[in-house]
């Protein structure tokens, strides 16, 4: 309907996601690397395979809660999304100085993710279902 259009403009606009794996307001859509998913110092492969890794524990512990969907929340997008604005610019790639494909009208970066993997996997390590809300 109407929110999902709203929805679709504003990630078209703006891009974000939680992990570089979800959006708010898509349940039980994954992205295998969606917006700021990529750390740049590991392949592309492995960053994939750490975004399914997660997934995979999501959609197994949904199905021990028995939840049929599940859609991250706006708040815990939105605060991991803060943390990682103000690192954008250490990186060429995301410095204001940077008129590129990289970025979008508003200066966000969204395509990758603004540190290294280990960092990046340790965060995913942290993911569960206390970040999602039933859908």
């Amino acid at each position: 309907g109407a929110n999902s259009l709203r929805l679709a403009q504003e990630m078209a606009r703006e891009p974000v996601a939680y992990k570089g794996i979800a959006a708010p307001g898509f349940p039980n859509y994954f992205f295998a690397a969606g917006p700021n998913g990529l750390a740049i110092n590991v392949s592309y492969f492995t960053n994939v395979e750490r975004n399914v890794k997660t997934i995979v524990k999501l959609l197994g512990d949904m199905q021990s809660e028995g939840l049929q969907a599940i859609d991250v929340r706006r708040d815990v997008t939105e605060r991991y999304n803060a943390g990682l604005s103000d690192r954008f610019a250490t990186y060429s790639w995301g410095n204001p100085n940077c008129h590129s494909y990289y970025r979008t009208e508003s200066g966000h970066a969204p395509f990758l993710y603004p540190g290294g993997f280990k960092e990046y996997a340790q965060q995913h390590e942290q993911c569960s279902l206390a970040d999602f809300q039933p859908a």
